[in-house]
């Protein structure tokens, strides 16, 4: 962008400007030094100055009540109003607009109601202003039918009225009922509504009607109107519209022009909103702080630090860069920018920085690895004001996460607890990523069962937690999961799964992810892809195809391609492919150390020493050394750090002599190897080696955490290089000989040790020349040797699960029994959840055995690990309901010692899928009283209950609820609940209405629902309207043709029945035959409507007349004959 036109003022240096404490200012104007026990008993001087002057009676006690109110302390206010009563004191005016304005914003609309019959009973004649409020506090509490009766018994109407219930109906969405009064309201006397109206408009049509009604009654021009109308269309995205209204205007102001500029923003055309900008300062308009605010917030979207630059010299000038709504704005174009400086010159210049300053400042500091600032800042934030907001949460939620400070982090995370300043889904995927990066992926998949409706980014978290702690399987699952969700991955989540497949050697479902990014998601493979890809195939040994990825992706290969290729080829022996990825290595980074060092100790495992001696001698020619080894750990909430060899810890001889008493017990399974060269065993170690080996940072850190933690508490070691072979196999040892749990975290992933085993599962890397094969490669054979057998065979079964073939699924399960591989929990809920997506007998029945399986493999009644427990169980609770079997689901629910939100709506959903509405609700409400929060699921199966059971104003009361209490925004299923229980008892109008007014396009389902409700109705001008709703989403399904043409037959429109077949028949639309099936005994039975080809189809059909001769005699008789009418039979009907 070009220069701007007016001259601008540089800022000032920060030297120039004295700076303040930021923490001081933050102060704001209350009530509570007045005392709450303030006497209205009347002393002799109170009585004195009452006599002589009595207009101030009362004063002070209105004052107080006004200063209760205004804390929200509405039961005291009640208490001292009693008082005031006792004492004859009156309550002014005032006093009762701010107690109305109080219950609004504090939703307490019982209250409400007392202060407004108080009012009925003591005040004669109030105020239109009093009576506003009254109907705004009804408004506020969503109590419209009060409101309505108010506003029709109000004895004056004044503009404010129609404007406070006109304006309620519409940002409730209740936009019929608003057009009602519109259409009641003398235009010219309220022009001012349609303004604020218009302001609530997020709908275009809506929107172009109402612009209709203006120009009919002759609103225009009007300066607020127009401002109103063009920002209308900017937020609908019809900036052509909103063009045309804000050219048309003779008078614009500073909210019309920042109204366009902000449409421009919100349409992403950075470009014309900044125009926009310049032509306002080039016809000279007044600019205030939303303009400079909005200007500013394009600048961040350009990355245009000149124009910013000279704006916030324009901001200088006018003196308002120490404003809040300013100076907040500047804040965060620097930190957008890259210039952290400018930001806190920027930050130190705010007179009274807010919690989004902070917020903004401190989430500055965490992306510049400012960390320390970050911390300081919070903490002098807690202790000296109440600025706290959940994105400031999440910023720290973020630094400690990067700084693996445990401690810190569940501090954090209670504080945020106690303020309930955790943000939904940013603030809980922050906390995944804290806890699975400080080694507590128990406590991150937690975090995530707790999440209502995980997005992708809640998804991405756990998923790349699983992976870096090397649980593969886990990982895998979770995204095979995701995507049964709905949710869609972002390429993040790629990284995620192929890390996984990485760690677990799985070569050719990690092609198959990379392949299905573009060809399924739309996704583009980043270079970063493409490495995780490359590394896979070195770590697996195929280094040939590592080496022809790097040379053919779409992209130049960068430092981290050549450098997983020579990794790989330093654990498989390969010189010749190594002298390559080397050689290209240091071309693009000649001082990377790691390069050197890599392939010095690929020429020693080779033995090619005189090669290993160049290496060396060209880094000390280039002054290049090794980076050192640190490691550290956290005990009491302190940090201890160890380097190689370190002597300089208060405890050091207690550290050395514990780490040679573990080197003695170690000694016999220790493996001749050489340290950081290779894993075959070929080097016998020296000595002088082994006594290096003990000053190794990690073995430092994990003897002083055994002689300083408790013995049941796992030991947690961070470290800054790769973990070395030997420190790796010491680990292992280490936790058998202790029956310890070691956690080591180096600069790649988490590496768990227990009981002698790693999260590797003991595998030995081995070389491409190595011909080891055991059971699992002959049962499921593979090119590459680096398999986790339980990942791999738990994959596959996922795999066949979520494309329907649960007998693909069964018999692969059955083929790892037989082959002894050990089955985890993943695998069972894997198969559990299949049994569940496809309900019948076959899979009641399998389910039911991989319950024995539980049963006999001790994984239900595992105390040592309740979390997976509950998840077993909860699987069991889904698909006994989901399969019809509602009393083993519970059977199963009561046998839980320990239960999540998830088992209780588990049950919930079962009960009201299986017409057990009673028994759902009374779930519901004992979920409750346990202390578990509903969520949206149990919502849905209470919903759900009621509709099935035709409970009308319980549903709706439920739903109110959701809102209002439990402040759940409604998603599609909860309003295709609510239509269908209006649908059911016959309330087509008021099911119409749901759907018109819902804030999301409605899918068939809701559609649907209210289309079957139409034909037991009989109801066809409704059922055509839905027709239209129904082509235009799925013009190809033949079920909405069928049933609008049943419905046609109901009412004998045999004309619109043979429209129906005619257009069915015109676009290719044939009716799928329905048919039943049953499972008795190992054969399986289908049947077709009027079907007769059963080989009992006479005892077939004289069993239902029996049955029908049965419902007659009861007064039941069906509506339809046994046999329906052949096609040649509905033509006569036509003709």
């Amino acid at each position: 962008m070009g220069s701007l036109p007016t001259p601008l003022l540089n800022p000032l240096s920060p030297q120039e400007i004295p700076i303040k404490n930021k923490i001081s200012n933050i102060k704001t104007l209350n009530f509570s030094k007045i005392p709450s026990w303030i006497s209205l008993n009347n002393s002799s001087s109170s009585s004195s100055i009452a006599q002589n002057n009595q207009k101030q009676k009362g004063q002070v006690e209105n004052l107080h009540l006004v200063s209760l109110t205004k804390q929200g302390k509405l039961n005291e206010a009640f208490e001292f109003l009693k008082q005031m009563d006792i004492q004859g004191i009156t309550v002014n005016t005032q006093s009762y607009e701010c107690l109305f304005e109080t219950c609004g914003n504090m939703r307490s609309l019982s209250k409400g109601k007392k202060i407004h019959k108080r009012l009925v009973k003591f005040v004669k004649n109030p105020s239109g202003f009093v009576w506003n409020s009254v109907l705004k506090m009804y408004c506020e509490c969503g109590c419209f039918l009060d409101a309505r009766k108010l506003f029709d018994e109000m004895p004056k109407r004044n503009s404010f009225s129609w404007n406070i219930i006109i304006s309620s109906y519409a940002q409730n969405g209740l936009f019929r009922e608003a057009f009602v009064l519109l259409s009641v309201m003398d235009p010219v006397e309220n022009k001012l509504v349609y303004a604020s109206l218009i302001q609530e408009i997020s709908r275009l049509e809506l929107g172009k009607q109402v612009h209709s009604v203006v120009i009919k009654n002759r609103l225009t021009p009007d300066a607020y109107i127009d401002t109103a109308l063009a920002n209308m269309y900017a937020t609908c995205e019809c900036l052509d519209s909103s063009v045309a209204v804000f050219d048309g205007m003779s008078e614009k102001t500073v909210v019309t022009w920042t109204g366009l500029m902000a449409g421009y923003t919100q349409a992403e055309q950075h470009k014309e909103a900044l125009a926009l900008f310049v032509r306002m300062m080039e016809e000279n308009i007044q600019l205030d702080e939303y303009a400079y605010s909005t200007v500013l917030k394009v600048c961040s979207f350009l990355n245009d630090y000149d124009a910013g630059r000279q704006i916030h010299g324009c901001i200088v000038k006018y003196g308002i860069d120490s404003d809040v709504s300013v100076g907040t704005p500047l804040l965060d174009f620097y930190v957008k920018c890259g210039k952290l400086d400018d930001a806190c010159f920027a930050f130190k210049r705010i007179y009274h920085p807010n919690d989004v300053t902070w917020s903004s400042i401190i989430s500055g500091y965490s992306q510049y690895g400012k960390f320390e600032e970050c911390i300081e800042s919070f903490k002098n934030l807690r202790c000296e004001a109440d600025v706290l907001n959940p994105f400031i949460y999440t910023s720290i939620f973020k630094v400690c996460s990067a700084l693996a400070d445990l401690n810190l982090g569940m501090q954090v995370h209670a504080d945020a607890i106690k303020r309930c300043s955790i943000s939904e889904l940013c603030g809980e995927s922050a906390l995944i990523t804290m806890y699975s990066r400080s080694g507590r992926l128990d406590d991150a998949r937690n975090v995530f069962d707790s999440v209502d409706e995980p997005d992708t980014v809640a998804w991405t978290a756990i998923i790349c937690g699983c992976s870096y702690h090397g649980h593969a399987s886990e990982a895998l699952f979770l995204f095979g999961k995701m995507r049964s969700s709905g949710v869609r991955p972002n390429s993040v989540t790629f990284i995620g799964v192929l890390t996984a497949c990485s760690h677990s050697g799985l070569v050719f479902e990690a092609r198959q992810y990379l392949d299905s990014m573009r060809s399924e998601f739309g996704i583009d493979a980043t270079i970063d892809h493409y490495n995780c890809m490359i590394d896979i195939y070195s770590r697996a040994g195929n280094l040939e195809d590592a080496l022809e990825l790097v040379t053919t992706m779409p992209f130049e290969p960068n430092v981290a391609s050549w450098k997983s290729l020579l990794g790989g080829c330093w654990r498989h022996g390969n010189v010749e492919i190594g002298k390559i990825a080397s050689r290209n290595l240091l071309q693009l980074d000649p001082e990377d150390t790691a390069g050197y060092v890599l392939m010095f100790n690929l020429y020693a495992s080779e033995g090619i020493w005189e090669e290993a001696a160049q290496i060396r001698k060209k880094m000390n020619e280039k002054n290049l050394k090794k980076d050192v080894s640190c490691s550290w750990l956290t005990i009491k909430g302190k940090v201890h750090r160890f380097t190689v060899g370190d002597r300089h810890h208060p405890q050091t001889e207690e550290i050395y002599s514990k780490l040679e008493k573990l080197n003695s017990s170690c000694l016999h399974h220790n493996r001749s190897t050489l340290a950081d060269l290779n894993y075959d065993g070929s080097y016998p170690l020296s000595e002088q080696r082994k006594e290096q080996l003990l000053d190794h940072s990690e073995r430092l850190a994990i003897a002083f955490s055994l002689i300083s933690s408790p013995r049941n508490s796992p030991v947690l070691i961070f470290k800054n290089l790769r973990a070395c072979p030997d420190c790796h196999d010491f680990s292992k040892q280490v936790s058998k000989i202790t029956e310890r749990e070691i956690v080591i975290r180096d600069s790649s992933r988490f590496h768990h040790f227990k009981d002698g085993q790693s999260s590797t599962h003991n595998r030995p890397l081995t070389t491409p020349n190595q011909n080891s094969v055991d059971k699992t490669n002959l049962v499921f054979p593979r090119k590459d040797k680096l398999i986790d057998p339980t990942v791999l065979w738990t994959s596959s079964i996922a795999r066949r699960c979520r494309n329907g073939y649960l007998s693909e699924a069964a018999t692969e399960f059955a083929r790892m029994r037989i082959a002894g591989i050990e089955t985890n929990q993943i695998t069972f809920t894997t198969l559990l959840s299949a049994c569940a997506d496809f309900p019948s007998d076959k899979t009641l029945y399998f389910g039911a055995l991989i319950h024995c399986y539980l049963y006999k493999l001790g994984m239900i009644k595992d105390n040592r690990n309740l979390t997976n427990e509950v998840r077993v169980r909860n699987s069991l609770i889904d698909m006994y309901a989901r399969c019809g079997c509602i009393d083993f689901a519970y059977q199963e629910f009561s046998k839980m010692e320990k239960r999540s939100r998830v088992s209780w709506n588990a049950l919930i959903v079962g009960f009201a899928m299986n017409g057990r509405a009673e028994d759902a609700l009374d779930h519901f409400s004992l979920m409750q009283k346990e202390g578990f929060e509903p969520d949206g699921v149990s919502f849905t199966g209470a919903l759900t209950a009621c509709s099935h059971a035709g409970l009308v104003d319980k549903g709706l009361q439920l739903y109110e609820t959701m809102k209002k209490v439990h402040r759940i925004s409604p998603r599609i299923e909860h309003f295709g609940c609510i239509v269908d229980l209006l649908s059911r008892a016959g309330r087509l109008e008021d099911a119409m209405q749901v759907i018109e007014t819902m804030p999301m396009k409605p899918n068939e389902v809701v559609l649907g629902s209210l289309l079957a409700a139409c034909r037991n109705h009989g109801d066809i001008s409704l059922a055509e309207r839905l027709m239209t709703f129904l082509v235009d989403l799925d013009p190809d399904t033949d079920w909405n043709y069928v049933l609008l043409s049943n419905i046609y037959a109901v009412v004998e429109r045999w004309d619109g029945v043979g429209k129906i077949r005619n257009k069915m028949k015109s676009l290719g639309i044939k009716k799928k035959p329905g048919f039943s099936a049953i499972e008795i005994g190992c054969c399986y039975h289908e049947f077709v409507a009027g079907d007769k080809s059963h080989s009992q189809t006479r005892n077939i059909y004289s069993m239902l007349e029996q049955l029908s001769l049965g419902f007659s005699l009861f007064g039941n008789a069906p509506t339809t004959s046994l046999e329906e009418f052949s096609d040649i039979e509905f033509a006569n009907q036509l003709n």
